[in-house]
């Protein structure tokens, strides 16, 4: 667990982790979405590092699914990430990197008669 966290915050007698760690290649959280890796007072995704630009994204869209070349940045207690890193790590048997589309963010206005 210690590699992979960044920086930690404490709140009052708690401790709040910041980690950042891959989606391992057919793991569990491989395909889904943020709000899925999301668990109410343990986990929060917080932002995404893509693999293929480097950039990461800060507003998370929700109907991007996650892939591995994809990193994850987290604020979590640790019980939290200790139960999430596991479904983050690869399968043996995981099939190869599919192409993803990319989101269409402005869709062209209808044009009269068409």
């Amino acid at each position: 667990m210690g590699q992979q966290v960044i920086d930690t915050i404490s709140v009052g007698r708690r401790v709040l982790l910041v980690a950042e760690f891959p989606v391992g290649a057919g793991s569990e959280i491989e395909g889904r979405y943020c709000h899925d890796v999301n668990q109410p007072g343990a986990v929060r995704v917080i932002a995404v590092r893509t693999g293929r630009t480097g950039q990461t994204i800060w507003s998370l869209p929700e109907r991007r699914p996650l892939v591995r070349t994809d990193r994850l940045i987290v604020l979590a207690t640790r019980a939290g990430l200790a139960a999430l890193l596991p479904r983050t790590v690869p399968s043996p048997d995981a099939e190869p990197l599919a192409e993803v589309a990319p989101l269409r963010l402005l869709a062209p206005a209808p044009r009269d008669g068409e």
